[in-house]
Order: C-alpha cells, then structure tokens, then sequence
C-alpha cells in the first residue's frame, strides 16, 4: 500500500511539472476542476494549507492566467475560479483522476478510496 501510494505521488508530481507547475498549485486546480467557483477561506481550509501558503499558490496562478480572484458581496472575502485558460489545461485533473480510478476502481469516493488520496497528498508533500 505504501509503495503504491508513493508511486501515485511521483506520478502526481511528474504530472504537475509536466504542466509547469508545483504540487500545492496542481492540488488546487484539482480542487477547483471538481467544485467550481469556491470562496478562498473554503478553499484553504478544503486543502489544509496555511495562509502564505494559499496565497502564494493562488498568485502564481492568477500571474499564468489560471485562477482569477472575485471579489464577494462583502468585499473582505473572495471567490477563486478557474479562468477559461486553465480549462484548457484540465489535462492535469483528466490525468489525475484516471490513474487514480485506475488505482482504486469504484473505491474511489469511499472511506478507504479518501483515506488513500489523503495519504498520497501527505506522501507527495513529504517528497517535495
């Protein structure tokens, strides 16, 4: 189990850079791709990411023209959405998601299926 999770994080990393880009920017493009339009602080807390972190990752993307920043009704608070260029770039996620439907099958969205894609984001981030 652990060899197979450190092999789906490698393959995850190679696919990221593949695409130029870094392990927490590929987690939240993925995050995006799934859930759409979010707000920022759910977004932050969905990926576990403290505060620069987020910020930093949201900036190199919105600086490549892959997320955009709205601004919410309340003006303190803020929506991050995928811009029609990273569409273009769902190959990062399409990719992603068949090799780890490849892995998992229709265990996927179970308990055992998260538990596993939770354990390859901590392999991944321990590698890099």
């Amino acid at each position: 189990f652990i060899i197979v999770c450190q092999q789906t994080a490698l393959d995850f990393s190679r696919l990221c850079r593949k695409q130029h880009l870094g392990a927490t920017q590929g987690h939240l493009l993925l995050a995006l791709g799934n859930s759409g339009r979010t707000a920022a602080k759910e977004l932050r807390r969905h990926l576990c990411l403290d505060a620069p972190t987020f910020s930093r990752a949201v900036s190199r993307l919105a600086d490549a023209d892959l997320v955009t920043r709205i601004t919410c009704a309340s003006k303190r608070e803020i929506a991050i959405a995928l811009t029609p260029q990273a569409r273009l770039r769902r190959a990062l996620a399409e990719e992603t998601t068949e090799m780890l439907e490849a892995l998992l099958g229709d265990g996927l969205r179970s308990p055992v299926g998260i538990r596993t894609i939770a354990a390859l984001r901590a392999s991944l981030e321990e590698r890099l």
